[in-house]
């Protein structure tokens, strides 16, 4: 999502949050449009308000957490979809809770920097309960999906933090020190990495305005496939680039047929003009003989069947 429409956004939010106060809430609102067009750490413009308000830093966090949560509801109620659709609820109906939330996808995204699948994860948090570790699984899944803007925000601070994690949306494993480079994930998680150099030489290649939004949209693909036990990424992503090879080989295999069918089609041309002046040519010998006078056609027989000669040896030679 663009920068300025987040800005947006965050301004058409009213400042009524429950719990929040409305002066509290307009400096953090001023301090995180400020980070966002500075392009500075969100961790910053917590800190700033903490300052200002004598508030720990993480009170900061939560709240600015509850009123990303509440726009998302905003959101949601104008467009007519119901809030159990994107899944605030657990398989046993229990809500989770923001600190859930939060704590769920850091552990869950720490876990996949160290080579550990989600549903492996899930698993082990839920001590082999397969009702909670679908409920873990499908929490962490729709918030990665529905709540990017959340997501990115809990990312900004782990590398903050030092923490190391792996980027869902860029499905890279981050070092947690700003500045440092991202890093393709270990061959043991969820994807290889000749699948990952292949989607980032041909990012490369693409304009820099759409290539965020294809790396996003990647992420959701790949996270959607976690679903089904039986599919490799890997074997998607190779498969998918054979199909692209078989179709530039089946496109180039078109071309070379198409120029040898202009090669044969221009030849059969030039035959057909030939064998149209030869026919022109026999039909002006036998008309001109047929012409003659009953008395010099005999005398002409000879003159006639030499043309008639010279014109079959042409033809001969088309």
């Amino acid at each position: 999502m663009a920068r300025n429409e987040i800005v947006e956004r965050e301004n058409d939010l009213g400042n009524s949050i429950p719990g929040i106060d409305a002066e509290l809430m307009s400096s953090m609102k001023e301090e995180v449009l400020r980070a966002r067009k500075e392009n500075i750490p969100m961790i910053q413009a917590f800190e700033a308000v903490a300052r200002k308000s004598g508030l720990k830093v993480n009170t900061i966090r939560n709240y600015y957490y509850r009123y990303l949560h509440a726009h998302l509801s905003k959101n949601i109620g104008s467009r007519g979809v119901k809030r159990s659709n994107w899944a605030y609820k657990g398989v046993a109906g229990k809500s989770f809770t923001e600190e859930e939330v939060r704590n769920l996808l850091i552990t869950i995204l720490t876990a996949q920097a160290k080579g550990e699948s989600v549903r492996s994860c899930a698993n082990r948090l839920a001590d082999g309960d397969p009702k909670k570790m679908l409920r873990f699984q499908n929490k962490y899944r729709n918030v990665i999906a529905g709540q990017p803007e959340y997501v990115k925000n809990l990312m900004d601070e782990m590398t903050q933090r030092g923490v190391r994690y792996f980027n869902p949306y860029t499905r890279m494993i981050v070092d947690g020190t700003e500045g440092t480079s991202a890093k393709p994930a270990a061959a043991g998680s969820d994807y290889k990495n000749d699948t990952a150099g292949r989607l980032s030489e041909n990012n490369d290649a693409m304009p820099k305005d759409d290539t965020g939004s294809l790396i996003e949209t990647l992420g959701k693909i790949i996270t959607g496939l976690e679903d089904f036990d039986n599919i490799y990424i890997s074997a998607f992503f190779n498969g998918l680039q054979e199909l692209i090879d078989m179709a530039r080989t089946g496109k180039n295999n078109t071309m070379e047929q198409v120029t040898r069918l202009e090669k044969t089609c221009k030849d059969f041309q030039n035959k057909l003009s030939r064998m149209e002046s030869y026919l022109h040519r026999l039909v002006e010998i036998n008309q001109r003989f047929l012409a003659l006078p009953d008395a010099d056609k005999i005398s002409s027989l000879t003159d006639y069947m030499n043309d008639l000669e010279i014109c079959i040896k042409k033809y001969a030679n088309l």
